[in-house]
């Protein structure tokens, strides 16, 4: 089965394998549920594969971090049975039960940091802001649909026990062709 990249005006095609945008990297009080792929604020965000959506809601928001802008998450099922979480999008061109042909676009990568509101956001964040690593799609993969839980706050887990289901979206995304 052909699995799309899912964002073809990214940066670049490395998957983060360390650092803040690898998967499970500590960030002192919290655990990354995904990888960050950065691309330029609006670029296309594709599905990898054929998929269901499940959800779509709001991923960040100046109501839980003064330094985040509001985004979007979409939630689908693949037909491999994965599921998987595309966030830290502008906009969201898919309605939940739709079914979506890999390749076709699902929505828009956002701008997640709100460079004006620093003042008590985390070194990392201030160290993405240095770098111009503001808009990136962040992705989470899962083998069974997350569980709603208040350890998990826009991409991030509050606990050092994963999530049940959680996997390195790593393994995934190689998958993909470019």
């Amino acid at each position: 089965m052909k699995m799309y990249w899912p964002v073809p005006q990214s940066y670049s095609r490395e998957i983060p394998e360390e650092g803040v945008s690898s998967f499970w990297k500590n960030r002192k009080d919290r655990y990354h549920c995904g990888v960050d792929i950065y691309a330029p604020p609006y670029s296309s965000v594709i599905a990898i594969e054929n998929c269901e959506v499940i959800e779509r809601g709001i991923f960040t928001s100046p109501q839980i971090f003064k330094h985040w802008k509001e985004t979007y998450y979409v939630l689908v099922k693949n037909l491999t049975g994965l599921f998987v979480r595309y966030a830290e999008l502008s906009e969201i061109w898919v309605e939940e039960g739709a079914k979506v042909k890999g390749g076709n676009e699902i929505g828009r990568i956002g701008k997640v940091i709100d460079e004006e509101r620093l003042e008590n956001a985390p070194d990392y964040i201030k160290n993405l802001v240095k770098e111009k690593r503001t808009s990136m799609l962040h992705i989470e993969v899962y083998s069974k649909k997350p569980e709603k839980s208040n350890l998990y706050i826009g991409g991030n887990w509050f606990s050092e026990k994963k999530p049940e289901g959680i996997l390195n979206p790593a393994d995934y995304l190689r998958k993909c062709i470019y």
